[in-house]
């Protein structure tokens, strides 16, 4: 060992001899020596170890002893540790306070890693824009986010740009199809959307909804309302159905359902459902007594459903059209034209597109002798579309023969058979337009189908009965003018049924005389005609 080291007295480390105090303990190896006395203020020993210690430290460096008590740390820990496992709560809060921070490290970490948090903590600050492209980088990035899809649908909806929502709205519903909102907030933007083929794209993505959540009980209501909006009663019907099963004490769809059911002609199970709502509503209800006039004159019962309608437009019930429009047709039927026009004119107040009221309201003109008037609202209808269009060709038909415009009448009747009719009504008007040509062997064909598509259609005997005649087939001819006059109902106006048993006791006449009728007689009868 070098003489220029000793082992230090404090501590017994090695140390410089020619150093003041220890370099490890700091203890004075000369007497009277001070260092740093400016710096630390009066200096001491440790009663354990010697070792220099400065005043108003508490343990010692050197050898860790607590210089108030003159113990050493590691013993005062162990005679303490049995009263610290005693109290542990301050240590847990310590421990729980610590872990709290760093589960809220935790947790704004990964805030700052999902842009799909973020956007939403920009659209609750207001910053929509700034959202909006932060979700659009993302869906950029990673196409399958739905959530992120689905944040696109609200800000776009919120901009009003419902068609780029909905869009939004179907791709995160097909991205998870466990999110039912998506469905259903898909099909209300495109109903809010003014884009060509929204309203199919809103009843497509309901249909999806109630696919994946056939529960889903709202679904089902929004769905019967879109197919009652697109004329499909229907599908309207068993949507109103499902839903009713899913909420069976629901008053508004079961007064719907009622009401559907009754502009479908389901009779019975309409007056189940009028009864039904009438029960859960426990009120009169205006429109549920416009379905009961409804139900009741599509049954024949016209004295309940005058009743019922009248009472039920005084009420002010929501289907005013549907109560006028009917209340024209038992109208019309019962021979009273003028006031079924009028009933008819205001339901076509109320809607001037609605071609069925179009075609009713002709019906009213040709059955006033307004023929020219008829015949342009019937033409208008024939250039449409559908079975309301073949019909109006049927009629067009029918006019344009009273109008005396035979070539035209046969091209009307002609684009009715294109069309598909094939019905009692349109084969006799035929038949009438070869009589008026001199084709009477296709007049012939053209009435034996009537009769044989429908026995009972009066005016197809009659015609039938006076081709007959024209053809010297008396015996023939009279049983059919009889079976006319067993069929026709004598109060309405074209009936003729005085004419026609006169013409009938004249031929019979005739042939009591064994003789034969002239051209002059079967011309005659044929003039007869019931147009």
């Amino acid at each position: 060992m070098s003489t220029s080291t000793i082992n230090c007295p404090f501590c017994g480390k090695l140390t410089d001899r020619e150093l003041d105090a220890c370099v490890h303990c700091g203890g004075f190896f000369r007497s009277g020596t001070e260092t740093g006395t400016g710096a630390r203020g009066r200096s001491q020993t440790c009663p354990n170890c010697g070792a220099l210690v400065q005043e108003g430290d508490i343990i010692c460096v050197a050898c860790g002893t607590n210089l108030l008590t003159g113990q050493k740390i590691a013993e005062e820990t162990q005679s303490a540790a049995p009263a610290q496992s005693r109290n542990w709560k301050p240590i847990g809060i310590g421990v729980a306070a610590v872990a709290a921070v760093l589960v809220i490290g935790l947790g704004i970490g990964l805030l700052l890693r999902d842009p799909v948090a973020r956007a939403e903590r920009l659209h609750r600050a207001g910053q929509r824009i700034e959202a909006l492209e932060l979700l659009q980088n993302t869906v950029d990035r990673a196409p399958d986010n739905a959530r992120a899809h689905f944040l696109i649908g609200r800000l776009r909806s919120e901009r009003n740009e419902f068609t780029q929502a909905a869009e939004a709205f179907e791709t995160a519903a097909r991205l998870e199809p466990t999110n039912a909102d998506a469905f259903l907030l898909a099909a209300t933007s495109y109903a809010d959307s003014d884009a060509g083929g929204a309203q199919n794209r809103a009843l497509a993505s309901l249909r999806r909804l109630v696919e994946a959540h056939p529960d889903h009980a709202e679904g089902w209501y929004l769905l019967a309302q879109a197919h009652g909006a697109a004329g499909d009663t229907t599908a309207q019907i068993e949507a109103l159905r499902q839903y009713a099963d899913l909420a069976p004490d629901d008053g508004r769809a079961a007064k719907a359902l009622a009401i559907a059911e009754t502009l479908e002609g389901d009779y019975q199970a309409a007056a189940q459902s009028i009864e039904r709502a009438q029960r859960l509503l426990d009120e009169d209800d205006p429109d549920l007594t416009a379905a009961a006039g409804i139900l009741a004159g599509l049954q024949g019962n016209d004295a309940d459903a005058f009743l019922h309608l009248r009472a039920a437009l005084d009420a002010g019930t929501t289907l005013e059209k549907q109560a006028l429009t009917q209340l024209g047709l038992l109208l019309l039927a019962d021979g009273s034209v003028r006031e079924a026009e009028d009933y008819i004119r205001q339901a076509r107040e109320l809607d001037r597109d609605d071609p069925a009221l179009r075609f009713f309201y002709a019906l009213c003109l040709a059955e006033q002798g307004l023929h020219r008037e008829a015949f342009d609202e019937f033409s208008a209808l024939a250039r449409g579309t559908g079975r309301l269009a073949a019909q109006a060709s049927v009629e067009e038909a029918r006019v344009a023969l009273r109008l005396n415009e035979v070539s035209t009448a046969a091209d009307a009747a002609e684009r009715a058979v294109q069309a598909g009719i094939d019905d009692p009504a349109l084969h006799t008007i035929r038949g009438r337009i070869f009589m008026r040509m001199g084709e009477r062997t296709r007049a012939r064909d053209a009435f034996r189908r009537a009769i044989q598509i429908d026995p009972g259609y009066a005016p197809a005997r009659l015609e039938n009965g006076l081709q007959y005649v024209q053809r010297n087939l008396l015996r023939e001819g009279i049983a059919e003018l009889r079976a006319y006059l067993d069929l026709v109902d004598p109060a309405l106006p074209d009936a003729r049924t005085e004419e026609i048993a006169a013409l009938i006791e004249q031929l019979e006449q005739t042939m009591d005389d064994d003789s034969r009728p002239t051209g002059g007689v079967a011309s005659r009868a044929a003039s007869r005609s019931v147009q």
